[in-house]
């Protein structure tokens, strides 16, 4: 077990004293993120993470911290390793991990050098505003000619990127999967959509990155998955985003490529086995359409 699993598995109701047990076995106290007055705002469920009714924040132990304590990823775990007696030193994941994010985020700063070259291409053909672009971290990469869209986790790792390029097929490329990335294990857009999916109990499902961005940039919150079909490597983190959101709405936004009605079958079954409570709902040609 690599140590982020052994910090992941720690008891977070042991590391919060003010936690009170309820009656439905959750526990409940202010939230210590936000500092709110409802004193059961914030709930810790028996699946050991943590959910604020009113901030909206969710996660695990790790998340917490680095909420808390405003720290990011790497931070948190020195933090919670120091404070349990666990050596990190030693595992060899975490260490590939470590250094994954530390490329990651040395190529998207460089890419970040770029972004000029492709504004126009940016604002005027994919439609997106400058403060979108930059809040996406959107590059361009001169050696090969390709547009480049940050990955990121839960936890705000820069776990991938996606490369759109100009003068070659595909057009779109993954980076390879690594100790962070998993092609049919990872879903774009997931720490914006998470937050704002408390106030538009809507999330949409797209195929693209640039999609997604856009959905976002319309006050939408909007997930995309890597490839070209949703798959039920996918399903634990739609779950996992729609879980604590009552009443919400699931819409798959197909692209309008001819395609998308071949589709439907395969994501029914997915959902009717795996969410089969959740309304889901189907974009096609400017309409939506029962799933």
């Amino acid at each position: 077990m690599s140590v982020i699993d052994i910090i992941r598995n720690k008891d977070i109701r042991e590391y919060i004293p003010e936690l009170v047990r309820f009656s439905d076995n959750t526990y409940r106290c202010c939230c210590p993120i936000h500092h709110g007055t409802n004193n059961t705002s914030f709930a810790v469920f028996p699946n050991n993470r943590f959910h604020c009714f009113s901030c909206g924040e969710s996660g695990d132990i790790i998340n917490y911290v680095m909420l808390k304590d405003n720290l990011n990823f790497y931070e948190a775990v020195d933090k919670l390793a120091d404070e349990y007696g666990i050596d990190t030193r030693t595992d060899e994941t975490y260490k590939k991990q470590i250094g994954i994010a530390e490329q990651n985020q040395a190529r998207i700063n460089y890419y970040l050098q770029s972004t000029d070259k492709v504004m126009d291409y940016l604002t005027q053909k994919r439609g997106l505003s400058p403060e979108v672009i930059e809040k996406y971290q959107i590059g361009y990469c001169e050696k090969y000619k390709a547009i480049t869209i940050p990955m990121y986790n839960l936890y705000n790792q820069p776990v991938a990127l996606l490369y759109r390029f100009f003068d070659q097929k595909p057009k779109y490329k993954n980076s390879k999967n690594n100790e962070l990335f998993t092609k049919g294990e990872f879903l774009f857009n997931m720490p914006n959509a998470q937050k704002m999916l408390r106030k538009t109990k809507r999330l949409y499902l797209v195929e693209g990155a640039f999609d997604c961005m856009s959905a976002y940039q319309q006050g939408e919150a909007c997930v995309a998955y890597c490839g070209i079909s949703l798959g039920k490597g996918h399903m634990p983190l739609i779950k996992q985003l729609i879980e604590r959101v009552e009443g919400a709405t699931i819409i798959l936004g197909f692209d309008n490529d001819g395609k998308a009605i071949t589709k439907i079958p395969r994501t029914r079954e997915l959902f009717n086995t795996y969410l089969p409570n959740v309304e889901v709902r189907v974009a096609l040609i400017g309409e939506l359409k029962d799933a």
